[in-house]
């Protein structure tokens, strides 16, 4: 009886230290109520949270205040939040704000090693056959937009049975790039249309189809993969070569060599002397599915210094890595990645297409051009 007396007299003053914060904490929350409750009726409405919130700097607009009362379930008949409610509000946003259990584990196999062993198998940069000459070089594009001025100049032709092959998954285009130095061919591939929404089938499942399709039909000399990506301390209209290609969000967690596989896309050629020939910008390119940067993505591009976002190139360089094909990913710049504004990359992508079209077309031209009369090695 005693041991156990002087066990709870213990418990008792571990707890006091808390209990005592509990109570302060109670106390903070519920001045900051009284601050909030502008017009005194004891209940926070959501026009009255907007404005608070803002007042203390924290940037919302009256949908997002919505968006995060029905997420938390919260005053779902738009009464307002009681003290009570209020108190229920900031334990669900805390807990909200914490990083889940997957969350952690992706983020623990990232500093586990910094990703050393996974920039090593991205610094194994291979070519394949570098003592052909090239003849035969296959562009992959999404958006019909962004190379067609340049590719007027060359007059493509339609090649119907081309399309065919590629069971209409892409659209191929033919044409011959000639210079005193020599000549190749040169394959476009479109990516096809969906002909229930009218839009581009682009996304990880199209851009590996189309690809390894290109290594069996065409077996190309070199494959590019040519677009727009988002920016990471990158100027709007820059041309980038990647120099690697990683998976974004395909993060697995029960060892770190499952997180590494998980990661890892497949590597690029090693082209010097091109990048210091027509003055590319060469770094690391990180491949997603949506806009929206996870934080996990957001570890691993500082940790791998990630410098581009697109939605393409991983898939492509993971196909033409197994099959034995070079393959360059030749970017431009075309806004800046908001992590926590996925909105924003959206609508700048489209205030500066015209521009950033307009860099892509001189960097294409000039990336044609230098590939006549050149071995693989060369470059």
């Amino acid at each position: 009886q005693e041991k156990s007396r002087v066990q709870n007299w213990r418990w008792r003053e571990m707890l006091k230290p808390e209990e005592s914060w509990k109570k302060a904490l109670n106390e903070t929350l519920t001045t900051v109520f009284r601050m909030f409750d502008l017009n005194g009726d004891g209940r926070i409405s959501r026009e009255e949270l907007h404005i608070a919130w803002n007042a203390l700097g924290v940037t919302v607009r009256k949908e997002q205040v919505e968006d995060l009362m029905a997420d938390l379930n919260l005053d779902p008949h738009g009464q307002g939040l009681d003290l009570e409610e209020f108190h229920l509000l900031y334990r669900k946003v805390v807990v909200k704000s914490m990083r889940t259990d997957s969350e952690m584990l992706a983020i623990q196999n990232m500093r586990l090693d910094s990703m050393s062993n996974l920039q090593k198998q991205l610094a194994n940069q291979r070519l394949f056959r570098p003592d052909k000459v090239i003849s035969s070089v296959v562009l992959i594009v999404v958006v019909a937009e962004e190379i067609q001025p340049v590719l007027e100049k060359y007059n493509p032709v339609l090649d119907e049975e081309l399309t065919k092959d590629f069971l209409n998954l892409a659209i191929a285009y033919t044409a011959t790039i000639a210079t005193s130095a020599g000549s190749y061919k040169l394959t476009v591939l479109r990516v096809g249309e969906s002909e229930i929404y009218h839009r581009h089938n682009s996304g990880y499942s199209q851009s590996a189809a189309i690809t390894a399709l290109t290594a069996k039909i065409l077996d190309p000399d070199l494959v590019v993969s040519f677009g727009t990506a988002g920016g990471i301390g990158q100027e709007v209209g820059t041309t980038i070569l990647a120099n690697g290609c990683i998976f974004m969000d395909r993060f697995r967690t029960s060892s770190k060599n499952s997180f590494d596989w998980g990661v890892f896309g497949g590597t690029t050629m090693r082209v010097n002397n091109l990048i210091k020939d027509l003055g590319f910008k060469e770094g690391l390119l990180g491949s997603q599915s949506s806009y929206k940067v996870s934080t996990e993505s957001q570890e691993l591009m500082k940790i791998l210094g990630v410098i581009a976002l697109d939605m393409e190139a991983a898939p492509e360089a993971q196909v033409l890595q197994q099959t034995g094909h070079n393959f360059l990913a030749l970017k431009v710049i075309s806004n800046p990645v908001y992590p926590e504004d996925s909105s924003r990359m959206e609508r700048e992508y489209g205030e500066n297409k015209a521009f950033v079209s307009q860099c892509g077309v001189v960097a294409l031209d000039a990336f044609f051009l230098y590939l006549v009369g050149k071995k693989i090695g060369d470059l």
